[in-house]
């Protein structure tokens, strides 16, 4: 299953969200999070993939960080974050995504897809920013 496989970018991103949640002390990990650390890769895909759909990655962020700000904070508990319903659903998502193209490891690409077709918050940055699936 491809969601056990990760490429190196990916599992960038997805460590990089349990940091963004971690950072703001909340104890889901959530889409926002991901989103917000795939659009913090500087030399990945994500950017010129979201370029290239003609959306607005300054919007996109913005706007995933207004949706991550509402999220509740919580003192105390650090190191104990877990992934939210919603993230998993991404995840396993994602994992569908990569196996449908016939892909062996789970890739940024996936996990931008995923979000943008899993209801969240998440995909309502993306869909503000312009981003349409």
């Amino acid at each position: 299953m491809a969601v056990d496989k990760p490429t190196e970018r990916a599992q960038e991103a997805l460590a990089g969200a349990v940091r963004a949640a971690q950072d703001r002390s909340h104890q889901l990990v959530e889409p926002e999070h991901l989103l917000l650390a795939l659009l913090a890769q500087r030399e990945g895909i994500v950017e010129p993939l979201i370029e290239k759909a003609g959306a607005d990655i300054e919007a996109i962020r913005a706007a995933a960080e207004r949706q991550v700000a509402k999220r509740p904070e919580v003192r105390g508990a650090e190191g104990n974050e877990q992934l939210s319903p919603a993230f998993r659903r991404v995840l396993r998502r994602a994992g569908d995504e990569a196996e449908r193209m016939g892909d062996e490891f789970l890739s940024t690409e996936h996990l931008v897809i995923a979000l943008l077709g899993e209801p969240s918050p998440a995909r309502d940055a993306m869909v503000e920013g312009g981003l349409v699936h």
